[in-house]
């Protein structure tokens, strides 16, 4: 499905691409649907068989490919999979496919940098729109925490004698302000040079999570869409990407969405508009 010329393809070098985002189940379609093994697995094959007919299953299979073309041969500074979709692709990769987790958990990160940038969480918390989830909102407390870090660990002098556990904290609050903690004894302080590993390190964001959820709850029942995918749009949103999805109810969707949200293609659409710029000889 590619082209014949052996000269080495810097995939790195070509940013004459749009921005994709990739959901969790075109991911699975390149990554995982397009092994032999999975092909040959009774969920892959009896999901084939509930197929209305042969034309959709050769449909199937051309999406699967396409997908597994664009993630051999995008610049992965232009492609991007968020962990969300990550954890959903590994729930489908072990679960329904039987994938040992050793083997899947290798093939994501192998493609991570190589065929993918991963994208932390970054969205607007100015919700536009009507805001159908006002009343669940005001039922929420306001968090003034965007994020708290905990830290405990034994304490150890010069010579490495322990002299006791201490703690020290983090917040970083509404209104870009920081406070700092720490527990122990003044003593343990003055004589400390040295900590061993934690013996506890949590994180929390209580406003983050606050936030995320009713910018993905308001996308859900704004538009009618499975929650899963109002996260991915939400993550997206404002960053100039394309959703690349094999979901077809989801793209369905698309068209009568706000123009502020991000576009979708399936990925057969994303090589007809592209292809050549991945290779000279596309279409095959």
């Amino acid at each position: 499905m590619v082209s014949e010329d052996q000269t080495p393809f810097d995939r790195t070098r070509n940013f004459a691409l749009a921005k994709l985002y990739f959901d969790a189940n075109s991911f699975i379609a390149g990554a995982f649907e397009t092994l032999p093994e999975v092909r040959a697995h009774i969920n892959y094959r009896d999901s084939m068989a509930n197929l209305p007919d042969n034309a959709a299953r050769l449909d199937r299979t051309k999406r699967e490919d396409a997908m597994a073309i664009i993630l051999s041969r995008w610049n992965p500074e232009l492609a991007f999979v968020s962990p969300h979709a990550l954890l959903e692709v590994l729930d489908v990769a072990t679960r329904r496919y039987e994938i040992p987790p050793e083997k899947a958990i290798e093939i994501l990160s192998a493609g991570i940098q190589r065929d993918f940038t991963l994208l932390p969480a970054e969205f607007d918390i100015v919700r536009p729109g009507t805001d159908v989830v006002k009343k669940l909102e005001e039922r929420i407390p306001q968090a003034w925490q965007y994020a708290r870090i905990r830290y405990r660990a034994m304490a150890r002098d010069a010579e490495g004698h322990p002299l006791g556990s201490v703690s020290f904290g983090e917040d970083l609050t509404s209104g870009v302000g920081r406070v700092s903690s720490k527990s122990g004894s003044p003593a343990t302080f003055e004589a400390m040079k040295s900590l061993d590993a934690p013996q506890s390190h949590t994180i929390s964001a209580p406003k983050f999570e606050r936030e995320l959820f009713l910018g993905a709850a308001q996308l859900s029942m704004e538009h009618g869409i499975h929650a899963a995918d109002a996260l991915h749009i939400l993550l997206c949103a404002g960053k100039g990407m394309v959703i690349v999805t094999s979901d077809k109810k989801m793209l369905k969707k698309f068209p009568r969405m706000s123009a502020a949200l991000p576009h979708a293609q399936d990925p057969i659409e994303v090589l007809g508009a592209w292809g050549l710029a991945l290779d000279p000889a596309w279409p095959p």
